[in-house]
């Protein structure tokens, strides 16, 4: 009509940035999954702690503070059970007037224990903690975790790992937008080795860790060839802080 009337139109300007103003939500419409955010924060040379565990902190505080802008966002917050039982994280969001994600955990054994930040915050926060496990997860454990107050669900399983598409189809069905796994190595593994990401984050810090022992970033068995290795498009650099952040699509 516009058109018709004799005006100019054009179309499809700027249209991957405008993409990207909602592309959560394009996404969930279109597939009916959660879009899914992976963040990393490591050294230069790929390490996410020393070779006895150390971690805290090999990113800045003006790293760690967008990071929790990205929780803010979020609908949910995800990590392994091996991240819960190393670090005992409370997943919340530490942003004035933000709000806490819910917090999913990834335990297919149930091993999470009842004492945990993420159990005691299952009550004591406006949002639930739900802890998805294996079809033979002890009923013990997992009753002991409802009793605490968190939800458990049981997902397929494959190669002995959680199935994220399985995962994810039912997270959509619970109707979240959007996730943020902040897992360590093999939960981002996985999520990688199943082609499960839509949207990286990596935080980079200008220090050198070294050391075959110590932890990267993304785990699992990776690609024989790399031609098989996961490529970003649409790369941004930026600086934040004394720190670099590196922001991507997956191929």
């Amino acid at each position: 009509r516009l058109r018709a009337a004799g005006l100019k139109v054009e179309v499809g300007i700027l249209k991957s940035k405008c993409a990207q103003l909602n592309e959560a939500y394009n996404y969930f419409i279109q597939q009916r999954r959660p879009y899914v955010l992976a963040k990393v924060a490591q050294s230069l040379d790929g390490k996410v702690a020393t070779k006895v565990g150390e971690s805290k902190w090999i990113t800045s505080k003006d790293a760690r503070r967008f990071g929790h802008g990205l929780r803010n966002k979020a609908d949910a917050i995800l990590v392994g059970v091996g991240t819960v039982l190393a670090d005992n994280p409370q997943l919340t969001c530490r942003v004035r007037g933000g709000r806490d994600p819910i917090r999913i955990i990834l335990d297919s054994k149930a091993r999470t224990p009842v004492d945990a930040h993420v159990v005691q915050l299952a009550r004591a926060s406006k949002t639930p903690t739900w802890v998805v496990v294996g079809s033979k997860a002890p009923a013990r454990k997992r009753a002991a975790l409802e009793r605490a107050g968190v939800e458990t669900f049981s997902a397929k399983m494959h190669a002995d790992k959680i199935d994220l598409k399985d995962l994810l189809l039912h997270l959509g069905e619970r109707e979240l937008l959007s996730i943020l796994v902040e897992g360590g190595p093999t939960v981002l593994g996985s999520f990688f080795e199943q082609k499960a990401v839509n949207k990286l984050y990596a935080f980079v810090a200008p220090m050198l860790i070294g050391g075959v022992e110590a932890l990267s970033s993304i785990g699992g068995a990776g690609p024989s060839h790399l031609l098989n290795a996961a490529r970003l498009s649409q790369v941004e650099v930026e600086n934040i802080g004394r720190d670099f952040l590196v922001t991507g699509y997956p191929r």
